[in-house]
């Protein structure tokens, strides 16, 4: 299985279909919580590939695909539920210096930043609210139109 998520054109199947990605999730989760992997690395592995996957030029983003960015915002909130932050971390690296500008391009997008602002990692979490705070201004201009909840919900949860 593992070895799938390492194929872009298979990962994004998985990542595009319901029981794909509750596949990726499980694939996931038993990779951070119960498989004794002290460097972590199988999951982080995954993590990239998935932050690889989600900006790949095939088609639409998938920052805005209705089952890949719920994948997406799911892990961030089981991450942060079990206290883990491969996933967290892999977007942080991936996205650093315009998390708002690339994750919240979308309004799909703007729920999984969401997500990602609740990480337990203190060090990520401190730097998510420095972006969060630069980019405010972008994400008001993003609130006039239609489908603009996650842009709303962004914006309340971010530190004055």
């Amino acid at each position: 299985m593992l070895e799938l998520t390492q194929r872009p054109a298979h990962l994004r199947q998985l990542m595009t279909q319901r029981v794909g990605s509750r596949v990726l999730m499980e694939l996931l989760m038993y990779h951070t919580t119960r498989v004794a992997d002290s460097d972590g690395s199988a999951a982080t592995q995954i993590c990239q590939a998935v932050v690889t996957a989600m900006d790949a030029e095939e088609g639409e983003s998938l920052w805005e695909h209705p089952v890949a960015h719920v994948l997406v915002k799911n892990w961030l909130k089981t991450e942060s539920e079990h206290g883990e932050s491969p996933m967290a971390t892999a977007l942080c690296q991936a996205y650093k210096g315009k998390l708002v500008s690339q994750m919240a391009q979308t309004n799909r997008g703007a729920f999984c930043l969401l997500a990602l602002s609740s990480t337990t990692d203190a060090n990520l979490k401190k730097s998510i609210a420095q972006e969060l705070k630069k980019g405010r201004k972008e994400l008001t201009k993003k609130c006039d139109g239609t489908h603009t909840k996650g842009y709303e919900a962004l914006l309340a949860a971010i530190p004055k």
